[in-house]
């Protein structure tokens, strides 16, 4: 695969999202990154990870040249990611596209706040280089009657006087 068909896939696996085996979930969240859900997350569907319930979805998926694509389950997607052997493989209409890999999950997702939130709900990683960080202050603004400055832009809010 080419770096050109390589990123052409990946405006593919954004545009359609993909589905997976049971099998090809094993590593997730065991070494692998899990998805992290927040408020605006673009996964079409929702997926608890595999049909018990014990592996979630993986957050990225590593296609060959190392280009991170975020995953976005789909199950009516043409594309599907199954395990064969110790490879995870990425097919399309039930052939075999490509090897692709999870990124690897930071070792303070398992850490707790001071007051016992999970750090990967506080900060997650997106992509190789990327952390997103989620405080909840927008409603201590509300309870102190002052104007929060994400819901003004975001949803039309104010404060009550």
């Amino acid at each position: 695969m080419t770096l050109d068909e390589a990123i052409r896939l990946k405006t593919e696996l954004l545009i359609h999202g993909l589905t997976f085996t049971d099998e090809a979930l094993t590593t997730v969240g065991q070494g692998g990154l899990e998805k992290v859900f927040w408020v605006f997350e673009m996964t079409p569907s929702t997926h608890k990870g595999t049909g018990d319930g014990t592996r979630p979805l993986p957050n990225d998926m590593l296609l060959p040249y190392d280009l991170y694509v975020d995953v976005r389950y789909s199950p009516s997607s043409p594309y599907r990611v199954h395990k064969s052997g110790d490879a995870v493989i990425l097919v399309k209409n039930n052939i075999e596209l490509c090897e692709v890999r999870w990124p690897k999950r930071p070792d303070f997702y398992d850490m707790k706040t001071r007051s016992g939130e999970s750090m990967k709900k506080v900060a997650s990683m997106r992509g190789d280089c990327g952390l997103r960080v989620c405080f909840d202050n927008a409603c201590t603004y509300f309870a102190k009657g002052e104007q929060c400055k994400v819901l003004q832009y975001c949803s039309g809010k104010t404060a009550e006087p």
